[in-house]
């Protein structure tokens, strides 16, 4: 005789005992249950030292634009500057963050992301070069940026 068990995924288990039901279900419990037997491997990246890549031309562009503001610049006129939607400017900040990661830095080293009240009731973001990155780019340890103070 048959036995059949509908399951909560709507789909029927048919088995010939009990005994081959709760069998079943150990099975299903046991692959819930139990980790993968291998983990994950993880890949390190190699940090690369300052001195050897210069940055990314969208990175260049980007931060050319926020040099001369260091108290920061609206993202819109960010945008309007990169002749791109206020959208757009996150895949430059990207090319900048990814530049640093390959060298053990962070998007918080190198940029200062802040929002602000435009008197209308509305918010308005910005961004600016953070004094540290700022430094390092007077310093000369950014390739092919200058600093002119």
């Amino acid at each position: 005789m048959a036995i059949r068990l509908k399951l909560e995924n709507g789909s029927t288990v048919e088995a010939d005992s009990v005994e081959e039901l709760v069998t079943y279900q150990r099975a299903l419990e046991g692959r819930r249950r139990n980790p993968p037997s291998k983990p994950a491997r993880i890949q390190k990246q190699a940090v690369l030292p300052l001195g050897d890549e210069e940055l990314p031309e969208p990175a260049r562009k980007l931060v050319d634009i926020l040099l001369p503001f260091p108290n920061g610049l609206q993202s819109a006129k960010i945008a309007q500057e990169l002749n791109v939607s206020p959208r757009g400017v996150g895949g430059y900040v990207t090319a900048l963050t990814s530049w640093a990661k390959r060298r053990g830095m962070n998007a918080r080293q190198l940029l200062d992301k802040g929002r602000h009240s435009n008197g209308g009731g509305g918010m308005v973001r910005t961004l600016s070069i953070s004094k540290s990155f700022r430094k390092m780019i007077q310093e000369g340890q950014v390739p092919g940026m200058k600093l002119d103070t």
